[in-house]
């Protein structure tokens, strides 16, 4: 089996079929990636969790970052070996009270915009919206602990969408794009020069 040990007992540990097998794809997945990408066996690869959770190549100085976000059966991945990596993506049929979403977790320049958008698009803006953020807080190793409505992008309706401000950051040393999953998702990816 490609898993590690500790992530054999980590699918172990999820009380539904689907969700194990979803998760036990995606890392299999990541090994043979990485794998190719080292040069090495996918079942050599160390994969170990960083200060915040997020998953890192246990040898700190092979020259490739990763990031992985999954919707149900799709899943995303970004490698390089230049920039970090944050990628998210969620399904235009997932149901949320975006409004009271963008309240909590929008600035308020990103509120007014988004207060300007028609009610027939305002799903798929926030969950554009909601991806870039996510991908930046993946990207710096921090996840949904880092405050969203302090990661502010400007999204575009036809456009690549822009990282304007983040906490403890410099927005200039950051890229988003936003990625075509298909006509039922919304993805995003964040890229983080790596020094």
């Amino acid at each position: 089996m490609l898993l590690s040990c500790d992530e054999q007992l980590r699918a172990d540990r999820f009380q539904f079929a689907r969700d194990r097998n979803r998760y036990i794809a995606g890392r299999a997945m990541l090994r043979v990636v990485l794998a190719r990408q080292l040069g090495e066996s996918p079942e050599h690869i160390s994969i170990e969790s960083g200060p915040h959770g997020k998953p890192v190549l246990a040898d700190r100085t092979a020259p490739v970052h990763f990031n992985l976000a999954h919707t149900g059966d799709l899943a995303i991945l970004a490698i390089s070996s230049t920039q970090v990596p944050g990628v998210d993506i969620e399904s235009l049929e997932r149901t949320v009270d975006h409004d009271a979403l963008a309240q909590r977790f929008f600035s308020a320049r990103e509120n007014a915009e988004f207060e300007r958008i028609s009610p027939a698009t305002r799903n798929q803006a926030f969950l554009a919206r909601w991806t870039c953020k996510e991908a930046v807080a993946k990207a710096a190793g921090k996840g949904l602990r880092m405050p969203l409505n302090q990661i502010e992008v400007s999204v575009a309706p036809h456009g690549q969408p822009r990282l304007l401000s983040l906490p403890d950051g410099d927005a200039r040393q950051w890229t988003l794009h936003s990625i075509d999953a298909g006509s039922n998702y919304v993805a995003a990816l964040a890229l983080l020069r790596s020094s």
